[in-house]
């Protein structure tokens, strides 16, 4: 069943302008492989109203209400948080070579004793000889959403929320 919200929500995300948070660049090729860099400005992204209000959908879905100031702490707290795609694509073989994906969450000082912090995760994959390879997940796992939703579920605990 639907959540109250959720499509208005999910219909104003759809009218969003992706150029205000989202960069895609081609930099400086590096060792022969063309470099293609995306950045998404996460405290860009959540100063837009649509993405506000899919949270406070999201949040009020859950049983608990997000305040204007608690938006307010959020995206203030999270000012200059980030994630960042580099690609490197060997252009002779038509293929991504390695990705290296980093995601910069600066933390607002309710969540960290009073002083602000940040947590900073970067992933890289580097491909060669690939194939007829399979990657198979381990038995046991976290997945990166129940990650990250323990770790807004816990701001949003000292939000008050």
């Amino acid at each position: 069943m639907a959540q109250p919200g959720a499509m208005e929500a999910m219909m104003a995300i759809g009218t969003m302008d992706p150029t205000t948070f989202v960069t895609i660049s081609r930099l400086e090729d590096n060792e022969g492989l063309a470099h293609f860099q995306t950045y998404v400005d996460i405290g860009a992204l959540l100063q837009d109203q649509s993405v506000q209000q899919a949270l406070g959908s999201a949040t009020s879905a859950n049983g608990a209400e997000m305040s204007a100031a608690d938006m307010e702490m959020l995206v203030s707290g999270l000012a200059g948080s980030y994630l960042q795609i580099d690609q490197y694509v060997d252009a002779e073989m038509q293929a991504v070579n390695n990705t290296d994906i980093t995601i910069q969450i600066n933390l607002p000082p309710t969540t960290a004793g009073g002083k602000p912090g940040s947590i900073s995760l970067t992933l890289g994959v580097s491909l060669s000889d690939a194939a007829g390879q399979s990657v198979e997940a381990p038995a046991e796992y976290t997945s990166f959403a129940e990650a990250i939703s323990g770790i807004m579920g816990g701001m949003m605990g000292q939000m008050g929320g």
